[in-house]
């Protein structure tokens, strides 16, 4: 579980961009299967994102399912995200 709230917003945000992917590889004439892929990969995103708002603490005025990974370290550029209660 700890996996899954470390990596939450990561999930969600690129979960489509995924499908896409998946979907550019598909044979184009398969028309059901791609329309199934994509209703997954939708579900799949929604899911994930519920887990946001049943986690989410509202009295909590700090970064919340925050990560921060060190992406281009010779420039000093990083990967983060996370959620406030503004946004």
């Amino acid at each position: 579980m700890d996996l899954i709230n470390s990596n939450i917003l990561t999930i969600v945000t690129f979960m489509p961009a995924l499908g896409a992917v998946l979907l550019l590889l598909m044979n184009r004439e398969q028309i059901r299967s791609i329309r199934t892929l994509a209703v997954v990969i939708t579900v799949i995103t929604f899911i994930f994102s519920l887990h946001l708002i049943a986690h989410f603490d509202s009295s909590n005025p700090d970064f919340q399912f925050a990560i921060k990974v060190p992406w281009i370290p010779g420039l000093g550029i990083d990967y983060a995200m996370g959620i406030d209660g503004t946004s």
